[in-house]
């Protein structure tokens, strides 16, 4: 678990330091308030909706019951041992979603890193109990580095999405997260490395270069930002914005 966080924690808990950390650890893990909506629901990956179905996990989370006991089996197999604990990733997933859309601007400072902390916090159970080369390890690693990130931890994000290309190296969903980490971090011409090294193949072509356009306009470089964008747009990735974009760039 995440308690090398002291940023969130007393530092000196004194003699009560294993009382504080038990009642924090109870009311954030057994009893949060963690009441999905239907927005919650339509946002959440298929899987998490069944994972939610199970008698005993809706108990705690709400009325998530979308899948009969076939399509909970059918879910159950395709992620394999996994499933055991993923509701506690998508449980994570939830809580991040609704950082980064509905309530992005609801919290401040070390509020709102303390609720990134409850994301990273289930994530971290689920990922400790999966393996390299499981079905959902890449997408639930890289939702962990965003969490990790909103907590004020670019630095640590980056490491461990670049831990993650080193046993994933053909995954391009982890060079994208990479460097988009990077580009929020200030790092673009670091970021556009990262895309750069990319293993391109025809069904992610168009992402990475969705996004080198994109980086490459920030960097003032609008000649390669037009010939991404065409290759993307291309590729059947929209683009309106982005022509929008570079559009006012070349004003």
């Amino acid at each position: 678990m995440l308690f090398i966080t002291p940023k969130y924690l007393p530092k000196k808990l004194g003699l009560i330091g294993p009382i504080v950390v038990s009642v924090f650890w109870f009311s954030s893990a057994s009893a949060y308030d963690f009441a999905p909506t239907e927005l919650d629901f339509s946002l959440s990956p298929e899987y998490c909706k069944a994972r939610f179905s199970v008698k005993g996990i809706r108990d705690l989370s709400g009325p998530w019951v979308r899948y009969s006991e076939a399509g909970i089996n059918k879910w159950a197999s395709i992620i394999g041992p996994d499933w055991r604990h993923l509701h506690h990733y998508c449980t994570g997933k939830v809580l991040l979603t609704r950082l980064q859309t509905q309530q992005s601007t609801a919290f401040q400072g070390k509020e709102l890193g303390g609720k990134y902390w409850r994301a990273a916090e289930e994530m971290e159970y689920a990922l400790k109990r999966s393996s390299v080369g499981s079905p959902l390890y890449n997408t639930m690693s890289i939702d962990y580095a965003r969490a990790i990130e909103g907590m004020g931890k670019p630095d640590k994000a980056v490491k461990i999405l670049v831990k993650l290309r080193e046993s994933s190296p053909k995954d391009v969903a982890v060079y994208i997260a990479l460097a988009q980490t990077l580009k929020r971090a200030g790092k673009t011409k670091d970021a556009i490395a990262v895309l750069e090294k990319a293993p391109v193949g025809s069904r992610s072509k168009g992402a990475i270069d969705f996004w080198l356009a994109h980086f490459y306009s920030d960097v003032g470089n609008l000649e390669k930002a037009r010939h991404y964008a065409e290759l993307a747009e291309n590729a059947g990735i929209k683009t309106d914005r982005l022509k929008k974009k570079l559009g006012a760039q070349e004003k």
